[in-house]
């Protein structure tokens, strides 16, 4: 890394953070570092004054490849607690990977961990009979898998934390540096700490459009299938695939593409709704319904309505007209004008669930407005209005009744 980016670093540590010593008499700054394309490797440095300390972190920094994301944390906030007390308030935390404090297990920070460190190697696991949206958590520290991270990170095979009393929970205040230029993260607020600040935000905007355009782009195999995410923690692609959001994916890349105006992502996702047609579309009685595991879903078939009206907006190729048609013809045994919408049929047609989201009522209607722009017929026109109507009559009809309720 350059001396003047190193030099840089120095600086903005002073100007962000809070450089006076802690109840040990001790600055700890933990310093991440990655290549870009690997998981950050991050060492904990402790001296007594901040300039001294400063030296041994520029002598690493220095060896460094020159374009390395950089980000060091200054440790400022810290408060000791029993370990019992610690576990009592993990376990109070609402969400899975929603603990916002750095953890060390001896009040020297030689056996300590940041936030990203905790929450990225999954080390606070929450309860077996957790159900997403049904807090809290009951998270507990997996301590075997933290003592195995921190010998192998420490180099130390001896580390041992089981038998530690005491806690340290921490804040920090941060900076990140992508290799050319420096920035400050904030340092308030339970869900924005640790987020670069943003000077100019259209640029910023631009730039994470495009981002995120070459990241799709990058995730599409060479038949339009993406790689549908990862597992950070155990560093594995997951197995899984959700077809709904296969199409959703490909509405979004075409929408960042008419921004970029790259016409080879419009190639991309014409392999994309292809591979999703060919992988899920069924057709009964020349209507078209996209299977997404057994399942009829009404969202999928918005989804797939949405992406392939982009993409024609935006080429102008009307290769998948024909599949349209058949898609609105599905659409219909979803809907009724007297029982509103079935969200979810079998592979019979019959219904397997009435609601799933109400996103997929919105959604279809979205779609099929979408669809009235490419092809305004009158069957598309009064099957939104039917929708419409009867959405704003329900709507109606729950405003009357909790008025009722409050009286």
């Amino acid at each position: 890394m350059q001396k003047s980016v190193i030099q840089k670093l120095k600086q903005a540590l002073i100007d962000n953070g809070n450089l006076e010593s802690h109840e040990n008499d001790m600055v700890v700054l933990a310093v991440s570092i990655s290549d870009r394309r690997h998981r950050a490797n991050v060492k904990f440095y402790r001296d007594k004054a901040f300039n001294t300390l400063w030296t041994t972190v520029a002598n690493d920094l220095n060896t460094a490849p020159k374009n390395s994301w950089v980000r060091i944390d200054l440790v400022q906030a810290v408060q000791k607690l029993r370990r019992s007390i610690f576990e009592t308030k993990l376990a109070k935390v609402p969400k899975m990977n929603y603990w916002r404090y750095g953890v060390s297990f001896d009040a020297d920070f030689k056996h300590a961990l940041l936030e990203m460190e905790i929450n990225g190697q999954n080390f606070f696991k929450p309860d077996k009979d957790f159900v997403v949206g049904e807090p809290p958590a009951k998270s507990w520290a997996d301590y075997h898998q933290i003592e195995n991270y921190l010998r192998e990170r420490e180099s130390n095979p001896t580390i041992d934390i089981s038998g530690a009393q005491n806690v340290w929970i921490f804040t920090t205040a941060a900076i990140f540096s992508d290799g050319q230029k420096i920035r400050p993260l904030a340092v308030d607020g339970f869900l924005t700490a640790g987020i670069r600040t943003i000077t100019n935000k259209r640029k910023e905007i631009k730039k994470v459009i495009e981002d995120g355009e070459a990241y799709l782009i990058n995730q599409l195999d060479k038949d339009g299938k993406f790689i549908y995410g990862y597992f950070p923690a155990r560093q594995r692609v997951l197995s899984s695939y959700n077809i709904l959001r296969h199409f959703s994916t490909i509405y979004a890349l075409l929408e960042t593409s008419q921004f970029s105006q790259h016409s080879e992502s419009y190639r991309k996702a014409k392999l994309a709704i292809q591979w999703g047609i060919d992988a899920s579309l069924v057709v009964i009685d020349n209507a078209a319904y996209v299977n997404d595991h057994g399942e009829l879903k009404l969202g999928a078939q918005a989804m797939l309505i949405l992406a392939i009206c982009k993409y024609q907006e935006v080429t102008h190729d009307q290769i998948f007209l024909p599949t349209l048609k058949q898609l609105f013809k599905g659409v219909r045994s979803f809907w009724n004008s007297s029982t509103g919408f079935v969200h979810v049929l079998d592979v019979n047609l019959a219904p397997k669930g009435k609601f799933r989201t109400i996103y997929y009522d919105g959604e279809i209607v979205f779609a099929l407005t979408r669809m009235y722009e490419l092809d305004p017929s009158i069957q598309i026109e009064a099957t939104i209005s039917e929708m419409l109507d009867y959405m704003v009559k329900k709507l109606f009809e729950v405003s009357i009744d909790e008025q009722a309720g409050s009286l």
